[in-house]
């Protein structure tokens, strides 16, 4: 779901927490757009967010891999706020592969896996009485071969960082369990 107005706040009753599950590939539950806004959710679940890997490197252009994106169940260009909320089972995408390189020439760099597995934010993520278990960033795309003498192999790219991303981040009352971040591309 895209969210452009300002501050957005999805709430439902204390211990029954409503459930949003994304089920299309390459899709996270909430994408939040204009900027020093906040959106909060109270008492609601978010699980299934998977966010599209990113494209690979192009033998005959540019050869280097692309980022995956962020932000596996919730990417905000402002804040996030999450209270007795659950966000489980989301993931960002792999980064994508370099392309290796015609004659005599490097091969292309992997992209890097998507940061913050659960939530991804601009600003400031508070959490408080949530649980946040079970999401996984993408792993890096790996770097491309080299054509000819002292031709370099592309660097794989880093594996996404961050089950949470944000310039700050408050944490109370919470378990944040069971997270993994994303290997290195080769």
């Amino acid at each position: 779901l895209d969210v452009m107005a300002g501050d957005v706040e999805f709430t439902n009753q204390p211990f029954a927490p409503a459930t949003i599950w994304v089920v299309c590939a390459g899709e996270r539950a909430f994408d939040k757009f204009g900027g020093a806004t906040t959106i909060a959710f109270d008492a609601i679940r978010i699980t299934g967010g998977d966010t599209a890997v990113g494209s690979n490197g192009d033998q005959f252009g540019d050869r280097n891999g692309r980022d995956a994106p962020a932000g596996g169940a919730i990417r905000s260009q402002g804040s996030v706020r999450l209270l007795h909320t659950e966000i489980d089972g989301n993931r960002t995408g792999r980064g994508g592969n370099g392309a290796p390189g015609l004659v005599f020439s490097p091969g292309g760099d992997g992209g890097d896996g998507g940061d913050g597995a659960a939530v991804w934010a601009d600003d400031w993520i508070e959490v408080d009485w949530s649980r946040i278990h079970d999401n996984t960033t993408g792993a890096g795309g790996a770097g491309a071969n080299g054509s000819g003498a002292n031709n370099d192999g592309g660097r794989g790219g880093r594996g996404g960082e961050g089950t949470l991303w944000a310039s700050l981040i408050s944490v109370q009352h919470s378990i944040i369990s069971d997270n993994a971040l994303g290997d290195g591309g080769l």
